[in-house]
């Protein structure tokens, strides 16, 4: 399995438990959506581990 396949697979795991926790908000801002984690129903923890992830996606360009 690749470092990307990798990458993904967590992220995959990490969206599956945002949506399980039903922990997405959605915000509209000028007639753009802005999707938040609730930090009432994920950990502050999961929320530094998540940012994270989808900073070194990006970092990677694996999203």
């Amino acid at each position: 399995m690749s470092h990307k396949d990798r990458y993904l697979a967590a992220l995959a795991s990490a969206n599956k438990a945002i949506a399980d926790a039903d922990a997405l908000l959605t915000y509209e801002d000028d007639g753009e959506q802005i999707h938040v984690i609730d930090t009432d129903k994920m950990s502050s923890r999961f929320i530094e581990y998540y940012s994270g992830l989808v900073s070194a996606g990006y970092a990677n360009g694996f999203i």
